[in-house]
């Protein structure tokens, strides 16, 4: 009966001869088709080597045909295993409680032998060890494998080129796994700016159309006062994992990476799905407000306020302006000076007509004009009341104009005066002339008259004695 089982074995395994199975190498082999909607089996044939024999495919559920893994005929000059690489396409095997893969196999007598390895994503295999085809299945454990998750798995065939059989391989199952690309990271809150430096939660939801449990996911803080911490966590049956951490009293904002380190490496590297959050940890002293008048109608307002420290860029801030005038006033929004320093600053001009441009405020003089800058949050998590500064509108400065004064009567005795401008007409209507006596003409005695360089005009005051 040995004997019986041995012919009917050979006879299936080898029936291409060795130069036909090197021309089917590197070729396409259509063991069965790939499923069209993601289930827990795995999905495709990447590669295969030499003969591969078989009453069925390995793809989909065990239905009891198989594809036998053997050696080319022992009466080969040159025999040599053959092999299959199967990849899950849809889904990816990960590391859960228990055993996470499951080969099923058939058995026919005498058994054949196979050296199983996985991967994630196809590049470096791990070997798993080398398994008999007469138990019915085999359960492979990720996590014994070093391993946080698993795309492709190779068979290779162990029996030997003599005396020993193929291994009969029914179909390849995932006892955990989450479907690709429909696998999301939802980090909840994705942001928080309460203030205070008390301990922080931050939960990530795991979930493909539902929850993935038993998942071990990754969180670093990547940035901010706590960058460097870390940790790993595992889903419970919800899908959910917590990462929790407190401020050192620092303030700034740490940004929360959560991950699936599937490749195990430690890094979030590209393809693995991932979420952020960010906390801004703060005193929640409220900040301060100035108002300084520049000149010119220029007006200057400056937000002091670490709290809108909220970004690594420059943050910025909308304040409320106005004045006796125009109540309604005007929005304007502050910028941050320098990186990290909490200092808000803006301009606007003041004028009678504010339809100038969106930052000009109607006000006159003795106008007030108040900014008012509404903090968020204080120190005991409550809103307070909008802190204010404001400037009286002073009388504008008025422009200083030169003139040449010529004294009525006795225009010689010119001399240059400074003026305010709003007496420059009257000035000019008595006969003095605009700019500074060097510039102005020479103004002679009225005509007929002649000129003298000093004393009484001729023939009048005292005769010489």
């Amino acid at each position: 009966m040995q004997a019986n089982h041995t012919n009917q074995r050979n006879n299936h395994l080898f029936g291409l001869s060795a130069v036909a199975a090197a021309v089917l190498l590197g070729a396409a082999l259509v063991l069965g088709p790939t499923r069209a909607s993601a289930d827990e089996y795995i999905d495709s044939v990447e590669s295969f080597k030499w003969i591969l024999q078989g009453q069925g495919t390995t793809l989909g559920s065990p239905d009891g045909n198989y594809l036998q893994i053997g050696y080319v005929p022992e009466d080969d000059p040159f025999p040599f295993p053959s092999s299959i690489t199967l990849v899950f396409q849809d889904n990816v095997a990960y590391d859960g409680p228990g055993p996470d893969l499951r080969v099923y196999t058939v058995d026919e007598a005498p058994f054949g032998m196979v050296h199983i390895e996985a991967s994630y994503g196809g590049s470096d295999y791990i070997s798993a060890g080398v398994f008999t085809d007469d138990r019915g299945h085999i359960n492979l454990d990720l996590a014994s494998l070093g391993l946080n998750a698993a795309t492709h798995l190779r068979f290779t065939n162990a029996s030997g080129p003599f005396g020993w059989y193929g291994f009969n391989l029914d179909a390849v199952g995932a006892l955990h796994s989450f479907e690709t690309p429909a696998i999301t990271l939802t980090l909840d809150p994705s942001s928080d700016a309460s203030p205070g430096f008390e301990e922080h939660i931050v939960l990530t939801t795991v979930h493909d159309g539902a929850p993935v449990a038993g998942i071990r996911v990754t969180s670093a803080i990547v940035s901010g006062p706590s960058v460097g911490l870390a940790d790993v966590t595992t889903t419970y049956a919800n899908g959910v994992a917590g990462f929790t951490w407190a401020g050192n009293g620092t303030e700034g904002i740490d940004t929360l990476e959560t991950w699936l380190d599937l490749n195990a490496d430690g890094v979030r590297d590209e393809g693995e799905p991932f979420g952020t959050a960010t906390k801004l940890w703060r005193n929640g002293i409220t900040g301060t407000i100035a108002i300084s008048d520049l000149g010119g109608g220029t007006i200057e307002v400056v937000v002091n306020d670490l709290d809108l420290d909220l970004t690594d860029g420059a943050d910025t801030v909308d304040i409320a302006v106005s004045s006796t005038t125009d109540p309604a006033g005007i929005t304007l929004t502050l910028t941050e000076t320098d990186l990290h320093s909490g200092i808000l600053t803006a301009t606007f001009t003041i004028a009678q007509n504010s339809n100038q441009s969106a930052l000009t405020l109607a006000a006159i003089e003795g106008d007030t004009v108040t900014a008012s800058y509404d903090d968020v949050i204080d120190a005991n998590n409550q809103d307070p009341p909008p802190v204010t500064a404001t400037l009286i509108v002073a009388p504008a400065a008025e422009a200083h104009i030169s003139v040449c004064h010529l004294p009525p009567g006795n225009p010689g005795n010119q001399r240059t005066l400074t003026l305010g401008s709003s007496a420059l007409e009257a000035h000019l209507a008595h006969g003095d002339i605009e700019g500074e006596c060097a510039e102005a003409p020479v103004v002679g005695p009225p005509a007929g008259k002649p000129a003298h360089a000093g004393g009484p005009p001729e023939g009048k005051g005292k005769p010489p004695k």
